[in-house]
Formats: structure tokens, C-alpha cells, sequence
């Protein structure tokens, strides 16, 4: 059993707060049920229900070498680096650049091998040719898993830190390599990022922000139960990421959404004070014929 301080953590509110009674989760994200979800694993306590397999972790590191992203001679030049002196972040990201290069490398040939064959599956299905339908299918079907693996591997770079660095307090490795990749991979994840797609993008020059409201959707009371817990698995799932398929939705569907939410008629409370706006030719000529006249007014009096 671990014990949650959250007796503790709600006097110390109470103290430097008076008054306050109730906890309130602001979320953007999350449906209300996962957040009672996560909240009543450590309501009260929270329970593991079996024992950290600390061999795990060598079964994640042969994972990451097999993916042949990095080399171990970068992995070892690194850690030489890393326990340098005169070390810089600099000289830190030079040494990772190889296989940021190469994830990078892989995976944009993967994007760009995934949306040639989309193109030639959506030609395939308007021709309803058969087989051209089922080869473009999988060819794409196979960059995916390209892209849905490399995902993986920087999924997986952060449960090992996570992981070692969590059982290296309990169970003595023993172990230089495990110690340098999970340097090396604490450095090297932050670096892989896919590039965002340059096709179809959205023009935003010609927006202005007018108004500005925080509106209150909905509220809810979420009741934490004695006995509701579950338990926690600690590291079971470990190297078992699986891609996550991002969610897609027509830009009118967004617009439409948006509208529903914030749309407002005319100016109003929410409306901005602009103290430059922007103007067109024919406002700018009005404007300036104004200050003119009120210029010769202002000489005449």
C-alpha cells in the first residue's frame, strides 16, 4: 500500500486558504468519468497489484538497440561527452544528431512513401480495378506501420528513463549500459519530432482577434469512493506502446463548432479595445479627410 498525502495536502490548502471545502479539476481534455478514474486510484491509497519486474528493463534496452536508430558508439561517446567538464548542450546535441538524422530521414520517407500510395488508392478505387486497389492498400498499410513504429520507438526511449530511473532506486543494475542509454535517451527523445505537413496550409494573415470570452460549458461533481480503486500495474505494460491514429475532422466542422461556442452579434462586453485597427484604403482616406477638417476647424477657432 502507498499511502496518498492528500489529508495533508488538504490542510495545507485549508490553512493558506480558509474557507475552502471543496477541490475543483479544470480540464480541457479529459471526459469527467477518466478524470474520476485516475483520482479514485489514489483516493485515500493506492494499491500495486503485483511486484515491479526489474528484468523488464533489459527487455526494453534490446528493444531500442534492434530498432537501429542509434549506434552504441554514439550511446558510448555521449556518456564521454556527458562527463565532460566543459561539456555544452551543444556539443550534447551534436552527438545525438546521427540518429535524430536518421529517425527524421525514415520517417519522412515513410510520410511521403504513405501519402503516395493514398493517392494511388483513392485513383485505384475510382477506376475499381481490383488488384490495383488491394497492391496500393498495401503499400500503404506498410508505410503506416513504418510511421506507427518509429512513433513507438520515442514512446518507448521515455518508459525506459522512466522506468530505470524508478527501479535504479530500488534494485542495483550493476550495469554501465543501462546507465548510458538512459542518458543517451533522455537527450535524444526531445530531438525527434516529425515535421508538420507543408501541404494544404492554413492561411491565418487575413484573421483579426475581435472578441475575447471564457465561457463556462459545463460543470460536474465527480465523488471519489471508499473502495473504488482497481489497483495499479507497475511497469506490466512496459514496450508495449501501440501507435495513437490522430483525430481527423473537416475545418467546417471545426468552424461550425466554434461558432456554436463563441459566436457573438455585433459589439459587446467581449469585444476588444483595438487602439490601432486595421483599416482599409477607403478608411484610411475617410480618416485621414476627418483629421483634416477637424484640423481646420481647430485654426479657424
Amino acid at each position: 500500500m502507498l499511502a496518498v498525502g492528500s489529508s495533508a495536502i488538504r490542510r495545507s490548502t485549508t490553512a493558506t486558504y480558509p474557507g475552502k471545502k471543496e477541490t475543483y479539476v479544470l480540464d480541457f481534455f479529459n471526459e469527467p468519468e477518466d478524470v474520476l478514474a485516475a483520482f479514485q486510484e489514489y483516493y485515500e491509497a493506492a494499491t500495486l497489484l503485483d511486484v515491479s519486474d526489474p528484468n523488464k528493463i533489459w527487455e526494453l534496452f534490446d528493444k531500442l538497440r534492434s530498432a537501429s536508430i542509434f549506434l552504441w558508439t554514439e550511446v558510448n561517446q555521449f556518456s564521454e561527452v556527458f562527463y565532460t567538464k566543459s561539456k555544452s548542450n551543444a556539443a550534447l546535441s551534436n552527438v545525438c544528431r546521427p540518429a535524430r538524422d536518421r529517425w527524421q530521414t525514415r520517417y519522412k520517407e515513410a510520410r511521403e512513401k504513405f501519402e503516395s500510395n493514398r493517392k494511388l488508392y483513392q485513383h485505384a478505387k475510382k477506376l475499381g480495378d481490383a488488384t490495383f486497389i488491394a497492391n496500393s492498400e498495401g503499400d500503404m498499410n506498410e508505410a503506416k506501420k513504418e510511421m506507427d513504429a518509429l512513433g513507438v520507438f520515442k514512446s518507448d526511449l521515455i518508459s525506459f528513463s522512466r522506468y530505470y530511473e524508478f527501479m535504479s532506486q530500488i534494485v542495483d543494475y550493476d550495469s554501465t549500459d543501462l546507465e548510458k542509454l538512459n542518458l543517451n535517451a533522455l537527450h535524444l527523445a526531445p530531438l525527434l519530432r516529425e515535421e508538420a505537413p507543408k501541404e494544404d496550409p492554413i492561411d491565418l494573415s487575413s484573421i483579426d482577434l475581435t472578441h475575447y470570452r471564457l465561457s463556462k460549458i459545463k460543470q460536474q461533481d465527480l465523488l471519489l469512493v471508499k473502495e473504488g480503486a482497481e489497483g495499479l500495474s507497475v511497469g506490466a505494460d512496459i514496450g508495449t506502446g501501440k501507435p495513437k491514429s490522430k483525430q481527423e475532422i473537416f475545418l467546417s466542422q471545426l468552424i461550425a463548432r466554434l461558432n456554436e461556442l463563441f459566436i457573438t452579434d455585433g459589439p459587446g462586453p467581449d469585444q476588444l479595445r483595438v487602439h490601432h485597427p486595421r483599416l482599409g484604403p477607403r478608411e484610411r482616406a475617410g480618416d485621414e479627410s476627418d483629421r483634416e477638417q477637424l484640423a481646420r476647424t481647430s485654426s479657424a477657432g
